[in-house]
């Protein structure tokens, strides 16, 4: 979107199926070619994020209510592997579950920037 570096960038790989994710300052992106969609969602459009473990294990078979299957918009490949949960405050998909290098690290950058101060504009910024 714009010329800003972003604070994390989950490089391309298999298990993302090679789609990116960034974290800026006051958003977060997710390229998603599968929709053929980015999904910009602000710093204080995110309700909650938590990284989880992989979802289809021999553990969510014997106890299916720990297993969410729906309600969610799987990104990538994220039952197989560790993955983030991001829900967001509002849309069509509220929860967005995807598979970054690593989910720990990448949850954790977008509390970091949830709980930072909301930041003005450029534009509106004086001189």
């Amino acid at each position: 979107m714009t010329g800003e570096t972003p604070l994390l960038v989950s490089p391309r790989r298999f298990r993302n199926l090679w789609q990116s994710y960034r974290v800026f300052p006051d958003r977060v992106e997710l390229a998603c070619w599968l929709v053929l969609h980015t999904f910009v969602i602000a710093a204080d459009a995110v309700e909650t994020v938590e990284a989880l473990p992989a979802t289809l294990s021999l553990e969510s078979f014997k106890n299916p209510r720990r297993c969410v299957f729906r309600s969610s918009l799987k990104l990538d490949l994220s039952d197989f592997f560790p993955h983030v949960l991001l829900r967001r405050t509002s849309g069509l998909f509220r929860n967005l579950r995807f598979t970054p290098d690593d989910p720990g690290a990448f949850a954790a950058a977008i509390e970091k920037i949830k709980r930072a101060p909301a930041r003005k504009p450029a534009s509106l910024e004086p001189r």
